[in-house]
């Protein structure tokens, strides 16, 4: 047995039946076998074209048999648009009618081939094309699709000629591949509807042909008793953005493009709230006092592509963002500096309930054993001497309060494990190039915070791997000491 489940993520399935024009409002429900055969089709084609087009073409020979369906409680809708088109240079306006069955993003339309049975090679083959699969119909008719192996009865089936069906049925009619004649079943799926009736002068694909369906009449009936979604709103700890500026920021500037950020976000909440305060945005309590424990929001700057410029922003909460403060993050679409500067834009490229389902890829969130400087650490603390001058050092030989010993308090303080390397970074890589700690500005334009001396850097090696982000320091939630992860040696 083969079953496929689809999963309309918006909770529309936009598809006009074939051989009729979409300004009818008959929307196709279920979405016809012969769609789903093209799909996969064009799936390989544009997704996988390494596939063996014999093993293709094996695949689609078994499913070539009208699957069953089980179908979700779905309903009928529609809008409309008014397309302009242009007659004799003049231009018109065409009231055109958008028909889709709406259904719930998280009930699947379960396809199920009850007698085929693939070989382990053809299975993997053909949930390599689920995963690649777009959407399914029109464009905008995204889908996840997977296997399902144990799948409920079909209660939407293919009906013999002749049988009388009951009062609780209708007969539909869908298009399916010909299974008796499917010697160029792979060729015909790959024939565009322009070449068929174009070049062809067909309105019939060839190995295809109709197939009558017993449906529910409630098929497409409004739930009269509409649910209620059990889950809470997810609690998002990361907001990521590009940059958009001519020139971008350099990363040496990254604690004013951070201290920008802030503002801008703190006054998108203000708006939002009248003139409300944001404890997770801003780091501060109602009475104004600083949070303690580092759980609100940093504002992290990063090049990522190497370039020494800043072209993506990070803002990381690991309390999480309240609903109000996703409104805020969300409507941050422009940084807007000193005048004479450059304007900075924005562009939301999403929200994530976890850090690292950023994906290890990304260098700011890890995991990783290794995490080097990419901003200066910049300690809090003036390094302790002696009355003569030298430095006071503790038993490992550190001094203390130094960059290095404030930096291994703060990762104690945090629960980090212990580190088993630490390596001082002279000068930091910016742009391909050794660049001075000193050349960063280290201090907030409007900070009321202490930092003692300069930044440096270190590249620090924990025992096990560690999930980012990782800031420390002063300024740490304004882009100074940020490290990323670091390769092994």
């Amino acid at each position: 047995m083969v079953a496929i489940a689809f999963r309309f993520l918006a909770g529309r399935f936009h598809a006009t039946p074939w051989g009729q024009h979409i300004n009818e409002g008959q929307p196709e429900w279920p979405p016809s076998p012969w769609r789903l055969l093209r799909a996969l089709v064009a799936t390989w084609k544009r997704a996988l074209p390494d596939l063996p087009e014999e093993q293709i073409s094996s695949l689609i020979a078994k499913l070539a048999c009208p699957p069953g369906f089980r179908l979700p409680r779905a309903t009928l809708a529609h809008s409309r648009h008014y397309m302009p088109t242009i007659e004799g240079g003049r231009y018109k306006s065409t009231l055109v009618f958008d028909t889709f069955a709406a259904l719930s993003p998280e009930d699947a339309v379960l396809a199920v081939w009850p007698e085929v049975a693939l070989e382990p090679g053809e299975r993997e083959t053909l949930a390599a094309l689920l995963r690649a699969l777009p959407y399914l119909g029109r464009a905008e008719s995204w889908i996840e699709a997977c296997l399902e192996d144990a799948p409920p009865e079909p209660d939407c089936c293919p009906l013999e000629t002749g049988t009388a069906i009951g009062d609780e049925l209708e007969r539909v009619r869908l298009l399916a591949a010909d299974e008796q004649d499917n010697s160029d079943l792979l060729q015909a799926l790959m024939v565009g509807t322009s070449e068929l009736r174009s070049k062809q002068k067909q309105t019939m694909p060839p190995g295809a042909r109709w197939v009558e369906y017993g449906r529910s009449r409630r098929a497409l009936e409004p739930d009269p008793q509409p649910r209620r979604s059990p889950r809470r709103p997810a609690t998002f700890t990361v907001a990521r953005y590009a940059l958009d500026a001519r020139p971008l920021p350099l990363l040496t500037d990254a604690v004013i493009v951070a201290h920008l950020a802030r503002r801008g976000a703190m006054s998108h909440y203000g708006r939002l709230t009248a003139r409300g305060k944001s404890a997770v945005l801003s780091g501060k309590s109602t009475e104004g006092r600083p949070l303690e424990g580092h759980r609100h929001a940093h504002y992290l700057c990063s090049d990522e592509d190497g370039d020494g410029r800043i072209d993506h922003l990070t803002i990381w909460a690991e309390d999480g963002f309240p609903q109000q403060e996703q409104r805020a993050l969300g409507a941050l679409t422009n940084l807007f500096a000193r005048e004479g500067e450059p304007e900075i834009r924005l562009l939301l490229l999403g929200f994530a309930a976890a850090a690292g389902s950023q994906g290890a890829a990304n260098p700011v969130f890890g995991p990783s054993r290794v995490w080097r400087s990419v901003t200066p650490f910049v300690p809090m603390r003036h390094a302790k001497r002696h009355r003569d001058g030298r430095p006071k050092l503790d038993e490992h030989g550190r001094q203390i309060d130094g960059a290095e010993d404030q930096m291994l308090l703060e990762l104690r303080r945090r629960g980090l494990p212990e580190l088993i390397s630490v390596q001082a970074m002279p000068r930091a890589a910016v742009g391909g190039r050794e660049r001075r700690w000193l050349e960063f500005k280290q201090r907030r334009p409007r900070g009321n915070g202490t930092a003692a001396g300069w930044g440096t850097g270190f590249r620090i090696e924990f025992a096990d791997p560690v999930p980012g982000p990782l800031a420390l320091g002063y300024g740490c939630h304004f882009g100074l000491g940020l490290f990323v992860a670091g390769e092994e040696v």
